[in-house]
Parts: C-alpha cells; structure tokens; sequence
C-alpha cells in the first residue's frame, strides 16, 4: 500500500497505478491536516479505471473534506 505525502483538502493528486491495479481496483491512504491534526482517509479506487481518469474523493462522511485524483497507470 502506497502513502500519499500530507495532502491539502480540494488539491488534485496524481496516482500512479499499475495496469493490473487498474484492472483490479485498489485502495490508497491518505493523510490530511486540518488544525494542525493529522487524520488518515482510505480512497478506493474502483476496478476497470483508465488511463488520465479524474475524479473527486470525499474524505470521511464530510462532504466539504475532498481531494481531486488524477489517475496514471504505468
């Protein structure tokens, strides 16, 4: 399992997947601060996903907590 660097909420984030991850699907942590505090946010990545795919993650049950994702596959 892959770990972002400390994302900022609404920032669009590369993922670099591997072609069977693509196929598959997969999940990524990633680590947010908000008030100086640290919280981890698990973002699954749905199977059969291209190439240059953007989508929006939300992050928790707070639809206002979300990063943008760009998928790269390799």
């Amino acid at each position: 399992e892959r770990t972002f660097n400390v994302v900022q909420l609404g920032q669009i984030y590369e993922i670099f997947l591997t072609p069977v991850e693509a196929r598959l699907g997969t999940e990524r942590f990633v680590v947010t601060t908000m008030e100086q505090k640290q919280h981890g946010y698990r973002i699954r990545i749905p199977s059969g996903i291209n190439n240059g795919t953007h989508f929006k993650a939300i992050l928790g049950r707070d639809d206002n907590r979300y990063i943008f994702v760009r998928v790269t596959i390799r």
